[in-house]
């Protein structure tokens, strides 16, 4: 426990992408209740979104749209940017439906902030005592890779 945080702080997510069955799936924590419900979208053949932090609940859905139109995460990102003028306060993770992934953290997300993305994952994580959260998900993730996901 971080003393000055304290235990009620927190926000990280897991995104994953299964690349024996295609599947993909979202875990989400944070402190505000049901958070998820303005935070986690997916839509099958398209991705997954998630979006933290000082949170836009708008976004997600023009990502996932973006997505459906075959735009990579990347380019997803570069558009979410130029439609939001505070764009540094978000945390934004994306995985398209082959697994790339896409990962913002801006420069306003409250400390400890970051993400690591490679194939078939996005783990990140923002007002954590430190980096220990996200990179134990990597870990996991990579560990796990073949497995199926939710198998």
């Amino acid at each position: 426990m971080h003393p000055e945080l304290g235990i009620e702080c927190h926000t990280f997510t897991i995104i994953g992408h299964c690349a024996r069955t295609g599947v993909t799936g979202i875990a989400l924590a944070s402190s505000p209740l049901a958070v998820s419900a303005r935070c986690v979208f997916i839509r099958a053949n398209a991705g997954a979104v998630s979006t933290q932090a000082y949170a836009h609940p708008g976004l997600g859905p023009i990502a996932v749209r973006l997505l459906e139109m075959d735009y990579a995460p990347a380019k997803v990102l570069e558009e979410l940017r130029g439609t939001d003028p505070y764009f540094e306060h978000r945390q934004i993770g994306i995985l398209d439906r082959h697994g790339n992934p896409g990962v913002f953290t801006g420069t306003k997300n409250l400390d400890w902030k970051g993400h690591i993305a490679k194939k078939h994952f996005v783990a990140m994580g923002n007002y954590l005592a430190g980096e220990r959260v996200v990179k134990d998900m990597a870990e996991a993730c990579e560990a796990s890779a073949g497995q199926v996901l939710g198998g």
